[in-house]
């Protein structure tokens, strides 16, 4: 025997749902229009029908709810609908009801009785969305029916191309499948993207449209592509005062979801949550939990954090010997998304990329130029050249070529990068050229062991730049 099904309205939907189902369902079509029957009749053909007010515990009873499997409230009036759904699964015990709303603002009343619904609008924008914009498609159909799939095409200019999808860092997405030239590729983390794949992106509906938008032309999303939120820290007091007002700047004006505060001992949570409040930013406040900051890998995945926000510290005399501030950097060398060193020369209107060797030098010229273009800044990228006895020719081709790599990038962007060669010792030429920028973002490739009594150049520059600075590491490992 065929399960028993029971739909409330006999219009354009309920006709083509129940001539859809009839091979698989005993079909009853109520409604309280008899021409709408009979034109059901006339589609469909044997299919059974009721006339009468679908919302009458009486009609239904005539009807024989109670051997129903599933109700269907497609009437088109979402008070109609809900009285039905309401009535089967309530007096009749139908377990199985589901129901159209055409006013998206009625759905939590379906949902609190346990109605599963699909609403009109959105169902419909979906499909034409798809038919308009070829190069993104969404579903309401699978997972939750909130967009948490979204397929996007790859231009030419997005700056995924070429790019593995290991050095992304979201935690609330991933790709789940790439379609390229006619073939499913099963994405790993050294798949590397193309032009033209199809990507299909599974994630949090809060986040993917925007991911989406990345993949597909490089939009500036930041910082969802490492993580939803801004997390703000000060557990050591490593610098003066707190860094709140910066990292409520950034969250208000990127795509953040929201602030994360992880407070200290010394700070009173009352004060940050009315701060947050006043600013007007989503924000929660938690206490720093002991091991942060030496398992900080761990505690920013559980965040989901895409951007770390400290105080910019200070150069003392042990930093001299290579002995000073060893839990920022310690921390650092595990970090795997930007952080932020606040110094409090915001907003960012002129940003210096500081041009060095290497993956960490590629990785920060993209997080430059997204930043750069997020808040319609201006951009130079700056190389400094020791004196060739010192350095060699080699790493004279080597800086300008990555000088010129920074400036082809930015024409993905479609960002004009200024382009400037100093020659010079490299951190007393940056420190000063700094004094003229808001914002200095560098790459950070950390040595695997301790280097006692010396530091390297960019931790210098972490100690010493007179503005804010994103320093972002190519991390040595991660913490478990």
């Amino acid at each position: 025997m065929k399960p028993y099904l029971v739909i409330a309205g006999a219009g354009q939907t309920g006709r083509e749902i129940a001539g859809r189902l009839i091979d698989k369902f005993d079909v009853l079509l109520i409604d309280i229009d008899a021409e709408r029957l009979a034109v059901a009749h006339k589609e469909i053909g044997e299919v059974a029908t009721f006339q009468g007010d679908a919302t009458s515990p009486l009609v239904l009873h005539k009807a024989e709810m109670e051997k129903a499997h599933t109700a269907i409230g497609l009437t088109g009036e979402d008070q109609v609908n809900l009285e039905f759904c309401k009535t089967a699964s309530q007096r009749f015990g139908v377990n199985n009801c589901y129901s159209v709303v055409t006013r998206r603002t009625r759905i939590a009343e379906f949902n609190e009785l346990g109605i599963e619904v699909l609403s009109r609008a959105y169902a419909v924008a979906s499909i034409l969305q798809t038919r308009v914009d070829p190069g993104r498609r969404t579903t309401s159909e699978i997972g939750l029916g909130a967009g948490e799939l979204f397929e996007v095409t790859v231009m030419a200019h997005s700056p995924v191309v070429g790019r593995s999808l290991s050095s992304f860092h979201g935690k609330a997405w991933l790709a789940g499948a790439i379609y390229r030239e006619g073939k499913l590729v099963v994405p790993h983390g050294g798949t590397v993207i193309e032009v033209g794949d199809r990507v299909l992106l599974i994630g949090d509906p809060a986040v993917l449209p925007a991911v989406a938008n990345f993949f597909r032309t490089g939009a500036s999303e930041f910082p969802l592509q490492y993580g939803s939120y801004i997390l703000v820290s000060d557990p050591e007091k490593l610098g003066d005062g707190f860094s709140l007002p910066e990292a409520l700047h950034l969250a208000r004006n990127t795509h953040a979801q929201g602030l994360k505060v992880l407070s200290a001992p010394y700070q009173n949570d009352d004060t940050l949550a009315e701060v947050c409040g006043l600013a007007e930013v989503p924000s929660s406040i938690k206490t720093a939990p002991d091991d942060w900051p030496r398992r900080v890998t761990r505690i920013l995945n559980q965040e989901d954090a895409g951007c770390v926000v400290l105080p910019g510290p200070k150069q003392g005399l042990l930093d001299w010997l290579g002995l000073g501030h060893k839990a920022l950097f310690e921390m650092l060398k595990h970090l795997d998304r930007p952080c932020l060193l606040s110094r409090g020369t915001f907003p960012y209107r002129r940003i210096l990329l500081v041009v060095s060797k290497g993956e960490a030098f590629t990785r920060a010229a993209e997080l430059a130029m997204e930043v750069t273009r997020h808040f319609r800044a201006e951009i130079t990228a700056l190389a400094v050249l020791p004196p060739e006895f010192v350095s060699g020719a080699g790493h004279h081709n080597e800086l300008k070529q990555a000088i010129e790599h920074a400036c082809s990038m930015g024409s993905y962007y479609s960002l004009k990068v200024e382009s400037r060669m100093l020659e010079g010792h490299p951190v007393h030429a940056v420190i000063e050229e700094a004094a003229n920028y808001d914002l200095v973002v560098l790459g950070y490739a950390p040595s695997g062991g301790p280097r006692w009594f010396s530091i390297d150049a960019a931790q210098h520059l972490i100690l010493r730049l007179p503005c804010s600075a994103v320093v972002l590491t190519t991390p040595v490992q991660s913490f478990l």
